[in-house]
C-alpha cells in the first residue's frame, strides 16, 4: 500500500508492533495524529526508524500524585502536574491519571477545575482526572457534578484513618451508591482504618523510630480484611471496583476469589513494580526512604503478588508516582511522622515492567503492553482511543529496541525532581529511544524534541 505526500503524515518503519492480537512486523501510517493503517510500502511524510526494536503502545499510568497549585492533601509533593508529566515522557507515558489533591479551604470539584486548567496548559501528556474523595465531602454530589466535568474514577481510602482520609462504612456505601449510579468506577485503598490506627498507637507509644514497628501496624490480613468488605459492600450496591496497590499473600487469595467468579460486579487490580522486586529489608535498611502505603512486606508477599499476576488477577501496573526528594522524606524524626511515597515514578514504570518480565522471561512483550498500557485503558474508560496499536487509535507509541544497552535506574537516569532511589544497582534494557505523542515525535534519544501539548480527556460513563 502507498500513500501520496501528506504534510499531517508520519510513518513508524521497520519495527515489531504489538497490537492486541499478537506482535507483527509492519509500518504504521499516522494521519492527523492518530493511526490510519498498519501495514507496508506507505510513502510521503517524516520516516520514524523503528528497525530493531519493539513498537509499543504508550504507557497510560492510572496512579499518578502531584501537587495541585502548590497544595497536597496529605504529605508535601515535589512535583505538580507539568513537572511530573515532563519526566514521565521520557519513560514513554503518554497518559496519565493524576489524583487532584487540595489545600484545606479547597472543594473537590473547584481542584478539579482548577487541575483542568493547568493540565491543559502545561501537561507534557494527556491527562484524566481520579478525584480523591474525603470525609466530610458531600458525596453524592461530588460525583454527580464530577462525572459533568469527565471524571469518571473515584477513590476512597479504607486506610490512614490516623490521617484524617480514611472513610467511614456508611460514607464508602453512598460514594458506591453514587458511583454505580452513573456506572463509573471506584478506585478503593483496602485496608482496616481503625484497626490500624490500634497498633499505630501501641507501637509509636513504644518507639516511634522502630522500622519494624511501622510494619507491624499495617499487617496484610488488614488489606485482604479491606478488600473483602468493599467487595461485600460493591455487592450491595452495584458498584464496579478497582483495588489499587496489591501488596499481601492475604490479600491475593481474597482476590482469587473474587476473580474466579465471586462477584458479581466488575473487580480490576493492579501493583506496581515496587511490590514485585522489593521487601520489608528495604525498609529496615533505608528508613524512611522506602516508607510506602502499604508498607514493603515479606518475601512470601512478593511470591504471591506475582502469582497473581501471573495468573492474570493482575490487571495492570501503574506506579503510583508520589514525587519526593532526600530532604522531604528525611525530615521528620521518626519512622511513623516521615511521608509515604517517592519510590518509583512514572518514568521509570515501563523500563522496571521490562526488566522484571522480558528480561526475566516471566511475561512476554504483549503482556508488557496489557500490563503496562491495554488495561489500564481500558479500565479508566480511556479504550480504544488509548493503550493499543489499532487503527483508529491515538498515536501515542513507544520505541524500545529490542537488543537496548542496559541502564541503572535511579536519579542519574531519571529526569524527575527526586535525588534519591533505593533501586540502586538494578538495570533496564527497556527505556525508550523515541516516544511518539499523537502523532508527533516527542522523545529522540533522549532529548524532548517539542513543547507540552497534553489535553484533557474528559470521559462519558459507560453504556
Amino acid at each position: 500500500m502507498s500513500r501520496d505526500s501528506d504534510d499531517a503524515a508520519v510513518i513508524i518503519k521497520g519495527g515489531r508492533v504489538v497490537t492486541e492480537v499478537g506482535v507483527v512486523d509492519a509500518d504504521i501510517l499516522v494521519v492527523d495524529g492518530s493511526i490510519e493503517s498498519i501495514g507496508s510500502d506507505f510513502s510521503g511524510g517524516p520516516v520514524v526508524d523503528a528497525r530493531g526494536a519493539w513498537v509499543l503502545p504508550g504507557v497510560v499510568d492510572p496512579h499518578v500524585h502531584t501537587s495541585v497549585g502548590g497544595f497536597h492533601t496529605m504529605d508535601p509533593l515535589a512535583e505538580d502536574l507539568k513537572q511530573a508529566t515532563a519526566a514521565a515522557l521520557m519513560g514513554g507515558v503518554t497518559t496519565v491519571a493524576a489524583y487532584v489533591n487540595r489545600g484545606p479551604e479547597m472543594g473537590l470539584i473547584d481542584t478539579v477545575k482548577y487541575q483542568i486548567q493547568f493540565g491543559n496548559e502545561h501537561s507534557a501528556v494527556d491527562f484524566a482526572i481520579n478525584a480523591l474523595c474525603l470525609p466530610g465531602d458531600p458525596l453524592t454530589e461530588v460525583v454527580d457534578a464530577g462525572v459533568g466535568l469527565g471524571v469518571t474514577t473515584y477513590k476512597a481510602f479504607l486506610g490512614y484513618y490516623v490521617r484524617g482520609v480514611m472513610l467511614e462504612d456508611d460514607e464508602l456505601v453512598e460514594l458506591m451508591v453514587a458511583v454505580a449510579s452513573h456506572n463509573a468506577l471506584l478506585l478503593v485503598h483496602p485496608e482496616n482504618g481503625r484497626a490500624t490506627k490500634y497498633y499505630h498507637d501501641i507501637e509509636y507509644a513504644r518507639d516511634p523510630t522502630d522500622p519494624e514497628g511501622f510494619l507491624r501496624c499495617s499487617p496484610g490480613v488488614l488489606e485482604a480484611e479491606g478488600m473483602f468488605r468493599a467487595a461485600a459492600l460493591a455487592e450491595l450496591t452495584g458498584c464496579d471496583l478497582l483495588f489499587v496497590h496489591l501488596s499481601a499473600a492475604e490479600t491475593v487469595r481474597v482476590l482469587s476469589r473474587l476473580k474466579e467468579g465471586g462477584a458479581s460486579v466488575r473487580v480490576w487490580s493492579e501493583t506496581q513494580p515496587h511490590y514485585l522486586i522489593l521487601t520489608e529489608d528495604a525498609l529496615l535498611k533505608h528508613g524512611s526512604l522506602a516508607k510506602i502505603g502499604p508498607p514493603l512486606r515479606r518475601r512470601e508477599d512478593v511470591a504471591a503478588v506475582w502469582v497473581a499476576v501471573e495468573a492474570g488477577h493482575v490487571d495492570l501496573l501503574s506506579s503510583d508516582h508520589s514525587p519526593r526528594t532526600k530532604a522531604m522524606k528525611q525530615a521528620a524524626p521518626t519512622i511513623f511522622d516521615a511521608p509515604y511515597g517517592g519510590i518509583t515514578s512514572s518514568e521509570a514504570l515501563l523500563p522496571l515492567a521490562y526488566a522484571l518480565g522480558i528480561e526475566t522471561g516471566r511475561f512476554d512483550i504483549g503482556r508488557l503492553a496489557e500490563l503496562t498500557a491495554t488495561n489500564a485503558a481500558k479500565a479508566y474508560g480511556l479504550y480504544p482511543r488509548k493503550g493499543a496499536i489499532r487503527v483508529g487509535a491515538d498515536a501515542d507509541l513507544v520505541i524500545v529496541p529490542i537488543e537496548g544497552e542496559p541502564r541503572e535506574i535511579g536519579p542519574q537516569t531519571l529526569h524527575g525532581r527526586s535525588d534519591y532511589s533505593i533501586y540502586t544497582g538494578l538495570t533496564s534494557r527497556g527505556f525508550p529511544k523515541y516516544v511518539v505523542r499523537r502523532g508527533c515525535l516527542a522523545v529522540s534519544e533522549g532529548e524532548v524534541l517539542d513543547n507540552p501539548n497534553g489535553r484533557y480527556l474528559a470521559r462519558g460513563v459507560k453504556p
